[in-house]
């Protein structure tokens, strides 16, 4: 999912996509994330960062339902 979320993302808008995914599946991810797995999905090992930055925001963020993508990544 997070390869679909990074490489479908606009070339300006890869770090937001990360960080929403981080956001979105912040629960799924704790304890899993690593560099690793970020380069697992096709991504360079430092958007580990964005993506642990997006899992911290998910306590402080409400995603909205009428997002252009329903509220759903990928």
């Amino acid at each position: 999912m997070l390869s679909r979320t990074y490489h479908g993302a606009e070339r300006k808008t890869k770090v937001t996509a990360c960080l929403l995914f981080g956001i979105r599946y912040s629960a799924e991810l704790e304890g899993r994330l690593s560099a690793r797995f970020v380069e697992q999905a096709g991504l360079p090992a430092n958007y580990a960062t964005e993506v642990r930055r997006g899992m911290n925001l998910a306590q402080h963020v409400i995603l909205r339902e009428d997002a252009p993508d329903g509220g759903q990544t990928g």
